[in-house]
């Protein structure tokens, strides 16, 4: 489900531009079919002011966007 959102980064971490109106459509799509019980899901917001800190080691490019959501 999150491939519709975003790349996938590594097996379970996805990189997700998105703006409000996604981010919103994402958390619902997310509550509806995980389990409360087994599963954990965590989103980390990164800001535009982030970007100057992130390292990319390998094959990658930081995106051009205000706002990057890590799921």
């Amino acid at each position: 489900m999150l491939l519709d959102f975003g790349d996938r980064a590594q097996f379970s971490v996805f990189e997700c531009l998105l703006d409000n109106e996604g981010y919103e459509d994402m958390k619902k799509r997310i509550k509806r079919i995980i389990s409360e019980e087994d599963d954990k899901v965590r989103v980390y917001p990164i800001c535009s002011d982030c970007k100057s800190s992130i390292i990319i080691y390998g094959n990658g490019k930081i995106a051009e966007i205000e706002s990057v959501y890590i799921v």
